[in-house]
């Protein structure tokens, strides 16, 4: 059988290592709430600054909303769908963002038939949360990256 001994600095490994489990949730549940709150800021710009495909309001829909005295951007009719836009952490690796609306009569959520598009077609898709998710997604990693740095560092 051959020994083997020990080179290097192994009490600087040990020390590196006591505490690493709480110390990886803590930085993972950081990160996690940093890219939950960075989807909930890009989610919201993307709809005030009209970025999102899909086809243009209808001439007839937008005629009817500027003549109630609403916006004439795309899901923006009184501001409420931005403003219920909003970043819940579920624990300390998981989160979500969502859109904190139902609409009351019909009970559909309106975050889902303006990303997808309604069943009958009245309402076309114009995707807003997809592509804010693409866009983040390399900034989300690079937190990730530099929460687990830093759970190892002591």
């Amino acid at each position: 059988m051959a020994a083997f001994q020990k080179t290097g600095d192994w009490k600087k490994i040990e020390r590196m290592l006591s505490g690493l489990g709480d110390r990886f949730k803590s930085q993972v549940k950081k990160a996690t709430d940093k890219n939950g709150k960075l989807l909930e800021g890009a989610i919201v710009k993307r709809i005030e600054d009209q970025k999102m495909s899909g086809p243009e309001l209808s001439p007839a829909y937008l005629a009817a909303k500027v003549r109630q005295g609403y916006s004439e951007k795309k899901l923006i009719r009184t501001g409420t769908l931005m403003g219920n836009i909003r970043y819940q952490s579920v624990n300390w690796d998981q989160g979500v963002v969502t859109v904190l609306r139902r609409e009351p009569k019909h009970g559909y959520d309106i975050g889902w038939i303006m990303e997808f598009g309604s069943r009958d077609g009245r309402v076309p898709p114009r995707p807003f949360v997809r592509p804010s998710l693409q866009e983040c997604a390399p900034k989300m990693v690079t937190n990730y990256e530099d929460a687990v740095e830093r759970a190892f560092k002591k």
